[in-house]
């Protein structure tokens, strides 16, 4: 059995504590009465490629708080800072200054998935005393540097056909606005325009009646980007449009990584467009590599059949020369 002076101070002890306890109670409810926020992080937009920031500034922070608290920042009630939550810690920084109160996330550059809800968290004696006010973020999205892409209903077209030609663009918040630049040789003929979407693009499609007047004629479409100063341009290869018998071939202009042959249709998807665009490529590739192969063996039989030549030459030369010294040392 514990003696009465055992009982005693184990009593004291364990009032000490609830007496630290209450007081640690005591000191955090001051400073969380204390502490104010000056600004809050508010409701904005940036554009995607971007940079952007939302900011904390506190005050009455008491003197014996100085340098004992810190600001942590959230995303969806998740810890940025916790490298565990899946952060880019190299886009998302933190700049603090305690002097002045001022407490900053940065991000930079900005990307899609960054859009939603920020907070600053003030943590005082590892208990979080002030919470701000949501802000929601909003990204100003912008289409891949692929777009905008024209694509044709199919390679060649006859006389009387009707023309299937199409421009798009990814599917964007807010959405870039798509534009023909009507060919001069249409004029008067007229277009039928129709405007299209699905849940990853938007596109714009021309139709009209193939005839020979338009054979060898070129596209071209715009996309107006609301954050891009100057718009962005592409240009069709040429239109083919054969009566039929024969096809009436133009010279072409080097075609653009923008320049795609390969039929579509209206379900467009990216991997689609870039797997036909890929196609391409190869195959003009490896028609190239053939060329210059069959080119170099052509060069090298006739740089061949040259030295041949000459090392012969030489040879009847110095069997002539050798005969007429030959000759003259014989005559009397």
């Amino acid at each position: 059995m514990q003696s009465y002076d055992e009982i005693t101070m184990c009593t004291q002890r364990t009032s000490t504590i609830k007496t630290f306890s209450v007081i640690l109670v005591i000191v955090n409810f001051h400073a969380y009465e204390a502490v104010r926020f000056i600004y809050q992080p508010t409701d904005h937009s940036a554009v995607e490629g971007k940079q952007t920031h939302v900011t904390c500034i506190f005050t009455d922070i008491t003197d014996d708080m100085e340098g004992k608290y810190d600001v942590i920042w959230t995303k969806e009630s998740y810890i940025i800072s916790k490298i565990s939550n899946g952060f880019d810690l190299n886009r998302f920084r933190f700049h603090d200054e305690y002097a002045n109160r001022q407490h900053v996330l940065r991000i930079d550059p900005i990307k899609r998935e960054d859009g939603g809800k920020y907070r600053c968290h003030f943590r005082y004696g590892g208990e979080i005393l002030k919470i701000s006010n949501d802000c929601k973020l909003t990204i100003r999205e912008i289409p891949s540097k692929a777009y905008p892409l024209i694509v044709f209903g199919k390679p060649t077209y006859k006389t009387g056909d009707k023309v299937t030609i199409t421009c798009f663009c990814e599917k964007t918040n807010p959405m870039a606005k798509l534009e023909w630049l009507q060919p001069s040789k249409i004029g008067v003929l007229g277009l039928t325009t129709k405007s299209r979407a699905n849940n990853t693009h938007a596109w714009i499609e021309v139709t009209f009646p193939a005839t020979l007047e338009l054979n060898g004629v070129f596209f071209d479409c715009k996309i107006k980007v609301r954050d891009e100063i100057v718009p962005r341009y592409s240009v069709s290869r040429q239109l083919h449009i054969t009566d039929g018998s024969e096809f009436f071939m133009t010279t072409s202009k080097k075609p653009s990584r923008q320049i795609h042959q390969q039929y579509v249709t209206h379900s467009l998807s990216t991997d689609t467009v870039l797997h036909a665009s890929k196609e391409q490529n190869d195959k003009t590739f490896a028609e190239g590599t053939k060329r210059d192969f069959g080119l170099g063996v052509v060069l090298g039989v006739v740089l061949g059949a040259v030295l041949g030549a000459v090392i012969t030459l030489t040879l009847t030369l110095s069997v002539i020369k050798y005969r007429n010294r030959s000759h003259k040392q014989k005559a009397p």
